[in-house]
């Protein structure tokens, strides 16, 4: 598992170089958690959806790809909304994987707890180029929220300018014909 979460995040450090220790949590929790905290009230997550997915300029960061695995075992991906949008791909359709993936996935806590673990092991070994003081000090602050999600940082909200959903690899393949992909 140690160096699977290290691959995952030496992954997400290389596409994101603004990734913070927050952005790591949030990367853990969304692998773990999955999409069902969005979807507690549908409409509003279709609106918001609708809304994010116009102000995802196609022109902005090319480099992006349009998955980004966000789980150890790649079966949990961020659909970025930009190169989703330079395909021309729906917006209901991306709408129904991500209800789709929210009932078929089962949030795990404990797994969350473990890869947070294991985490903080690799960068108190130098395995992860973050600080060890650092990620106590994130720990004892911002996870108070009792395994509540919580938001990119704001370094890399204003240099990564995210615009995903989450969502089940598996389902987003069998939905989306691989032929366009």
């Amino acid at each position: 598992m140690k160096d699977k979460l290290e691959t995952l995040i030496d992954y997400h450090s290389s596409i994101h170089p603004s990734l913070t220790i927050q952005d790591v949590y949030k990367l853990l929790y969304q692998g773990t958690m999955g999409p069902a905290h969005l979807m507690i009230d549908k409409d509003k997550a279709y609106i918001k959806l609708k809304q994010e997915f116009k102000m995802a300029d196609k022109g902005i960061l090319e480099r992006e790809v349009l998955l980004e695995p966000v789980s150890i075992n790649g079966d949990m991906v961020r659909v970025n909304l930009r190169p989703y949008r330079r395909k021309s791909y729906d917006i209901e359709l991306l709408f129904e994987i991500v209800l789709k993936s929210a009932k078929n996935f089962v949030p795990d806590g404990d797994k969350l707890n473990s890869l947070w673990k294991t985490f903080k092991q690799l960068v108190s070994k130098g395995k992860l180029d973050f600080d060890a003081v650092k990620v106590n000090a994130f720990e004892v602050n911002a996870l108070s929220s009792n395994g509540l999600p919580i938001k990119h940082s704001d370094d890399y909200r204003a240099k990564e300018k995210p615009r995903y959903r989450v969502v089940k690899k598996s389902i987003f393949e069998a939905l989306i014909t691989p032929s366009i992909l």
